[in-house]
């Protein structure tokens, strides 16, 4: 069983940072935060094996503006926690040290992660100023954070009430979780999504060695709960569907941004189910554009893709000889109508639409 990290994303001023800070720390009495900026592989790793029950907690995370080494690091460190790999450093006598990578990990920014292996292995937690401009919403969180005496006691009493749970009990309320979400969601966000309906019944065996019933203290029983955390996961990580957006569904999506011209860089047959596409000659274009309009995310090399998409699933045929533009090109094939419901290429068949107009 492998526990996700928690991200809580949203607009500047919207209150993700005070909630890190003065609602999810607190119940672990702990305070430090460490900015996204200032950390190194080492200090991540060596502050990871220190504990596995208090998080390590990062703030302003900005994928976009931080350095590519200090963002790698976070990355990287993020995959090898989840995991649970081992942290290893060398010393100037040739001998290595091994750090257990164990804390949980709690980060807050503007922006989520770009690549969707971090987001598999997270749940979010997505924030605006709308919601901390409803009285309500505003009402309940300026309580929280004026107890934290409450919350630091809270945390206390779920530690014991964990320290008094057996792995079958855990093992029951995973199998549990199991029943209330999609088995057509990847593996990996199944089981984080499983994990949190765990977190649900331990916090419901709390409520019952207190003597109180669920009911009493949660306005949603686990169904319904469960029911928002898959809707959650969908919206945030998913971008509403199924499955997280491979690199090459990414690709195709910004190259159906870059106005390329229906006739010359593709045509369609079929009534619009096939897409003949001349990759060899728009693919240096593709990555010039991707730099020019600062779009973050991950470019393969060219030779890359093209292998990557003739095992995709909407691949249909590679290197074939069709005549437009009054020329005979080598294109590739790619089925349009399972291309475009995994991602949204609609900008091919709007193009297409001008030119023949």
């Amino acid at each position: 069983m492998k526990f996700p990290h928690l991200f809580l994303i949203g607009e500047s001023g919207s209150g993700k940072s005070n909630t890190l800070e003065k609602v999810v720390l607190p119940i672990f009495s702990r305070s430090k935060v460490t900015a996204s900026s200032q950390i190194t592989a080492f200090t991540l790793m060596k502050e990871s094996c220190s504990s596995n029950i208090f998080p390590q907690a990062f703030d302003e995370f900005k994928p976009s503006k931080l350095d590519k080494v200090r963002l790698n690091a976070l990355y990287n460190h993020f995959r090898d926690s989840y995991d649970c790999h081992e942290g290893i450093r060398g010393r100037a006598d040739q001998s290595t040290v091994t750090y257990d990578l164990l804390a949980p990990i709690a980060v807050s920014g503007e922006e989520s992660a770009d690549e969707a292996s971090i987001r598999e292995r997270a749940v979010e937690l997505l924030f605006s100023k709308r919601d901390i401009n409803n009285p309500e919403c505003k009402a309940n969180f300026e309580s929280l954070t004026a107890n934290k005496r409450l919350l630091n006691l809270l945390g206390r009493s779920l530690l014991d009430t964990a320290l008094d749970t057996t792995v079958a009990e855990v093992e029951k309320w995973f199998d549990e979780g199991k029943e209330h979400f999609n088995s057509g969601l990847p593996t990996r966000v199944h089981d984080n999504l499983c994990c949190l309906y765990a977190g649900i019944c331990l916090l419901g065996k709390l409520c019952r060695t207190l003597g109180t019933g669920w009911v009493d203290a949660f306005p949603y029983d686990n169904e319904e709960c469960a029911k928002h955390i898959e809707y959650a996961a969908r919206e945030y990580l998913l971008d509403g569907g199924l499955n997280n957006k491979s690199i090459v569904e990414q690709s195709f999506e910004v190259m159906s941004r870059m106005r390329l011209k229906h006739g010359v860089d593709y045509v369609f047959e079929n009534n619009n189910q096939y897409l003949f596409i001349n990759i060899y000659a728009i693919y240096d274009r593709y990555t010039r554009y991707r730099k020019d309009c600062a779009i973050v995310g991950e470019v393969l090399p060219y030779h890359q893709f093209m292998k990557q998409l003739e095992h995709s699933e909407f691949f249909v045929a590679k290197n074939r000889q069709k005549k437009f533009g009054g020329k005979n090109r080598k294109v590739w094939v790619v089925d349009y109508s399972k291309l475009s419901g995994r991602c949204d290429v609609g900008g091919f068949a709007e193009y297409e639409e001008d030119d023949v107009s």
